[in-house]
């Protein structure tokens, strides 16, 4: 099996900027794929495969030579279960790339754990929303029932057909060696009959051929249903985290939701939690960071949490008063570069504020000779 927390080790984020800086030219479906992948690699940290996997199949889609992102999805399907896709996607990185190891060891790793034996799957806890249980039934569908039946009826039409062939040729050989006309007459009748039963073998064939792609049609509209409503659960859980006070975790969650084309009645439910929460988030984690700096002298601790500012809302009230605490940070730590940075950007972007002065100041800190 592959270790899924352990594989994340050998993917890291790709930096655009570095790429396009470089002299890297990205298309635009390039540069969407890779903010996806890199999306991804942060809901798998968080632990939401589900949505992780969501947002890697929309980066395939979008640049399909994205192998590295392929391999990512494959190692995210064998996580939860699902061989065969990740089989598929290892086998689409190797037939595009014939040297590929990292395809080849994962599908080493997948027999290694096939020929070892799966645990039993733990069985689940009913679930209470009735979305939930929608869900649980469409993910327990399978149409390989299909598959040993189509088997059937191809040896079958492969049988007959060949005892076709074989009557032929021995109704030509007694013709030649002084058979009786009843005899002959009793083969033709037999070939007849066989000739019959092959169309009907035919026949049945095509439609059951064209049933199972009826099911396989339905079973795919059934699992986007599913991806769907997974992410609309989120929109619940963020609901749920904020009514409990865990006002950090419902933004970082609505953070992710906001990659997902939503529609309709939740499409605007999530406006209005969007709206709703992440003035308060920034708000928190403003008061908490900036009681790191003052009073508790954790700098590093503080500088994340008023990064995470910027993420939740542009339009703080308080972004000058943010960015001298940033800046602060980073020179208690001793990043010269990113401080200066920062200062120079209270400077242009709030000209007014009364932080500027103390911004020049701390520039000067930074820039005098020794």
């Amino acid at each position: 099996m592959i270790n899924l927390k352990e594989e994340l080790k050998n993917y890291q984020k790709i930096d655009i900027d570095s790429l396009e800086a470089r002299g890297t030219g990205l298309s635009i479906n390039a540069r969407n794929s890779i903010v996806l992948y890199n999306k991804a690699l942060d809901s798998l940290n968080m632990g939401s495969e589900d949505i992780a996997i969501i947002e890697l199949k929309k980066a395939v889609s979008l640049n399909p030579e994205f192998y590295e992102a392929i391999n990512l999805l494959g190692i995210c399907y064998s996580y939860i279960n699902e061989k065969s896709k990740a089989v598929e996607m290892f086998n689409r990185v190797i037939e595009a790339e014939k040297n590929s190891v990292m395809a080849l060891k994962y599908l080493d790793m997948l027999n290694e754990g096939e020929t070892a034996g799966i645990d039993t799957k733990k069985t689940k806890k009913k679930e209470k929303s009735g979305r939930k249980e929608k869900i649980r039934i469409f993910e327990s569908r399978n149409l390989n029932n299909i598959d040993p039946k189509k088997d059937i009826i191809k040896s079958a039409v492969c049988f007959a057909a060949g005892a076709l062939i074989v009557l032929v040729l021995c109704l030509i050989f007694m013709r030649g060696t002084g058979v009786s006309v009843e005899e002959l007459e009793k083969i033709e009748n037999e070939k007849n009959l066989l000739a019959q039963k092959n169309l009907e073998l035919e026949e049945q064939y095509n439609k059951l051929n064209n049933d199972y792609n009826e099911l396989q049609k339905n079973f795919d509209a059934a699992n986007e249903y599913v991806d769907y409503y997974k992410i609309v659960l989120k929109l619940y859980e963020a609901d749920s985290l904020f009514r409990d006070g865990e006002v950090e975790k419902a933004a970082d969650t609505l953070l992710i939701l906001k990659t997902v084309d939503l529609e309709g009645d939740e499409k605007e439910r999530f406006q209005t939690l969007y709206d709703k929460i992440m003035p308060q988030a920034a708000k928190k984690l403003f008061e908490e960071g900036t009681v790191l700096v003052n009073s508790s002298k954790k700098y590093g601790e503080a500088l994340e949490k008023l990064n995470k500012i910027k993420l939740y809302t542009e339009n703080f009230e308080k972004m000058d008063t943010v960015l001298y605490y940033i800046g602060k940070c980073y020179q208690q730590l001793d990043d010269s570069r990113n401080a200066l940075g920062t200062y120079q950007k209270l400077i242009e972007e709030y000209p007014q504020s009364s932080y500027v002065k103390w911004a020049k100041i701390r520039i000067d800190e930074l820039t005098k000779l020794p």
